[in-house]
């Protein structure tokens, strides 16, 4: 679910930069990557 919220927001940024600015951009650029460090985390399967 996360990683599809992170392509919408990436897609529409990239698409809407004139209207929006960089926000969306950098937004979803630092969302994708937190998502990514999430997904690795499940993937390795460390606990605390």
């Amino acid at each position: 679910m996360f990683a599809v919220l992170t392509v919408l927001l990436l897609y529409f940024g990239i698409e809407d930069r004139h209207e929006s600015g960089n926000a969306p951009i950098i937004m979803g650029a630092a969302f994708a990557l937190f998502t990514l460090a999430a997904i690795g985390g499940k993937l390795r399967g460390e606990e605390e």
